[in-house]
């Protein structure tokens, strides 16, 4: 009995808790960051909202007009993690060249980053009728060099470089 007491004491003092917030943090010469931890039972999209006021009366309380830069909030869940959210806001003069439409950027959840390397191909090479290995195109490793002496007499390098490694990829399938 006692031990069920003392859990609905703790359950009740985490849901009454109130949110824990940062404050105004300063990022920069002009640029601010709030965020705020709410209840496992909260909404992240009003806690953002009460931010945004937070936010807006810090600025009109400097004389300055809040931009909102970027935002990210998270609904609670009972048991696992608490509602919170965060915004970058800039605080500008009014008239200042930022002053102006809202152009916000939301933050994502996860980030994949693509490198950029050849793609290995298992499948033999195309041909045309006289046997050299062609491309998706129907071109030929001739075909690339003949378009890179253009590009060179038209002192285009960077063109002229990948079309000669193009004719040396089709060069290496034969």
């Amino acid at each position: 009995m006692f031990n069920l007491k003392v859990m609905m004491v703790l359950v009740t003092s985490l849901f009454l808790a109130g949110c824990t917030s940062t404050g105004v943090v300063p990022m920069g010469r002009d640029t601010f960051m709030i965020s705020k931890n709410g209840t496992a039972i909260g909404v992240g999209s009003k806690i953002k909202a009460d931010l945004y006021r937070e936010a807006n009366a810090w600025c009109v309380n400097q004389g300055l007009v809040m931009v909102p830069v970027s935002e990210k909030s998270v609904d609670g869940v009972a048991g696992t993690s608490l509602a919170s959210a965060e915004i970058v806001f800039r605080a500008v003069k009014k008239g200042d060249y930022e002053d102006q439409r809202t152009n916000l950027r939301r933050v994502p959840d996860t980030v994949i980053e693509v490198i950029n390397q050849p793609v290995q191909s298992n499948r033999p090479a195309i041909r045309n009728q006289r046997g050299e290995p062609v491309d998706e195109h129907g071109y030929t490793a001739a075909t690339y060099e003949g378009v890179a002496k253009t590009y060179r007499a038209e002192g285009n390098k960077e063109m002229e470089e990948m079309a000669l490694k193009k004719a040396s990829a089709l060069r290496s399938l034969q």
